[in-house]
């Protein structure tokens, strides 16, 4: 009898001890973006760039904080309402020179916010201007639809 208790108290706490070393590594993982982001936000070499809401999405805003270093957008979204499984916002780099360039797509969350980190292709460097559109689902090549964000 003592032995059975003793096998089910040992599976009990090898079950916890898993549970407590996953949420570890959870919060570790969750730490060490933290960092990043922090790190990130506070370089003396990242840029800001500030969007704000076009025609209909006007009280829309957004900030991407570009690190030019690492060539990496973190994209801050609010205040932009939830578009249908149909359509999706398409983010845009628009080069001084030559046409603008997918920077990536997304929809946003049902309060209207959204955090994107991407990682933007080798050679752009001269940005006129950031977007986002409202495209037709998974997205385009160009810009066809109507301005959400734009940079000011």
């Amino acid at each position: 009898m003592v032995v059975l208790f003793t096998v089910r108290g040992n599976n009990a706490l090898r079950r916890l001890n898993d549970v407590l070393m996953n949420r570890i590594s959870q919060l570790e993982a969750q730490v060490e973006l933290q960092r990043t982001l922090f790190a990130t936000l506070t370089s003396p070499e990242v840029r800001v760039v500030t969007l704000g809401g076009q025609g209909a999405n006007a009280r829309a805003r957004g900030r991407i904080f570009w690190d030019q270093a690492r060539r990496r957008w973190l994209v801050y979204v609010r205040d932009l309402p939830r578009v249908p499984d149909t359509t999706i916002y398409q983010l845009w780099f628009v080069p001084k020179t030559g046409n603008p360039v997918s920077a990536g797509t997304f929809n946003t969350e049902a309060d209207g916010s959204k955090q994107l980190n991407i990682d933007l292709q080798e050679g752009l460097t001269d940005l006129k201007a950031a977007a986002v559109t409202t495209e037709p689902a998974p997205g385009l090549t160009q810009p066809s639809g109507a301005f959400a964000l734009m940079s000011e």
